[in-house]
């Protein structure tokens, strides 16, 4: 009886879900930097283990950072990871150094986000990311679109908007333009980033899913997040039962690529948000932490001068101090969780040691 159900098939006009793998691991939060790097391994081996049972499993990296501390940590884990993104099974996304903030970091701090998030992807994917990926970010500021398409992406993720507590965001697929003009195509998955690909979950994401008539597919970030995880095999199992089943919308395994190429060819029929992406939700964490945002905002005005006098230095004498490492440190403290002021005390310590490092 169930082959049977499983196996009466969509008509052509279904709701196709583009899912892909992820792990979304909150480079602190409620545990410090040094867990993450612990969650990471345990996470990213999880799914190495299961890449060798399902062959359509794949799975987005995206977070620089952390792939660092792979390779600093567990090298041959890295390079195991390594084997399977040449196989385009391990893909980069995001093109950031963490998953920042989208309103407090200064322009020159999300411009470096890029710069050195991107140059990480390329040396380890082979390539650099042209997708924009911050599903947790709390609201985004108008002028990212700029600062995206300077890095190469002209494709924008995210899940975070749908909190809104009062004025529900009215897109899930649309073109997003900056303050200068750029767009960028834009979706939101009309599920949670950390989906179990359950029978609730794929009718919820035809339900929500917000542009019926002009784009007919939507993403599903699947794997357990937040403290990591990942997939399993009984989510790798339904997304392969639920495939194409009668009544569910269908399901193909994607690429954030992939997807994107496929919704630019309905990019006429999309509409058009201009300016910021405001969340209505944890409008508190513009005051909490306050000597936190301080010492950020003391850091990149410091690194901006330092550089200044070294680029005076190199025209003098030919000599110059890269800042590279100390705005690593900087931006790592801009994580979405650690810069607006939402995570445990132990975090704030580490934090605080960073700044006065720098």
């Amino acid at each position: 009886m169930a082959t049977s159900f499983f196996n009466e098939k969509n008509g052509d006009s279904q709701l196709t879900i583009y899912a892909m793998g992820n792990c979304h691991i909150d480079t602190a939060w409620l545990w410090t930097y040094d867990e993450t790097k612990r969650k990471c391994a345990r996470s990213w081996s999880s799914t190495l283990r299961l890449m060798d049972s399902y062959p359509k499993l794949n799975f987005a990296i995206s977070q620089a950072q952390q792939i660092v501390w792979l390779r600093e940590n567990y090298p041959q884990l890295y390079e195991r990871v390594i084997e399977k993104a040449k196989e385009g099974r391990f893909f980069g996304v995001g093109g950031s150094w963490v998953e920042m903030d989208g309103n407090l970091p200064s322009g020159e701090s999300f411009v470096r986000q890029l710069l050195y998030g991107q140059r990480e992807f390329q040396q380890v994917f082979g390539r650099a990311s042209d997708t924009f990926w911050l599903p947790d970010t709390f609201g985004y500021s108008a002028q990212l679109p700029q600062i995206m398409e300077a890095a190469g992406m002209t494709r924008f993720v995210t899940q975070k908007m749908s909190w809104s507590l009062i004025n529900k965001f009215p897109h899930s697929s649309f073109w997003w333009e900056g303050i200068d003009g750029t767009k960028v195509l834009a979706h939101f998955p009309p599920h949670h980033y950390c989906a179990e690909v359950t029978v609730q979950e794929c009718l919820e994401t035809a339900e929500n899913f917000r542009d019926k008539g002009r784009n007919n597919g939507a993403m599903m970030l699947y794997g357990h997040g937040d403290g990591g995880g990942g997939p399993t095999a009984d989510i790798l199992e339904r997304l392969d039962r639920l495939a194409n089943c009668d009544g569910i919308p269908k399901i193909v395994t994607a690429t954030p690529t992939q997807f994107f190429d496929q919704l630019e060819k309905d990019g006429d029929s999309l509409c058009l948000w201009s300016g910021e992406l405001f969340l209505e939700l944890h409008n508190a964490t513009y005051t909490t932490q306050a000597d936190v945002k301080k010492m950020n905002r003391m850091c990149e005005f410091l690194l901006r001068e330092q550089e200044f006098v070294q680029a005076i230095r190199f025209a003098q004498t030919g000599e110059f101090r890269s800042m590279e490492a100390e705005w690593k440190l900087v931006l790592l403290n801009q994580f979405h969780d650690v810069l607006p002021g939402t995570s445990i005390a132990d975090v704030y310590f580490d934090a605080k040691n960073i700044y006065r490092r720098v």
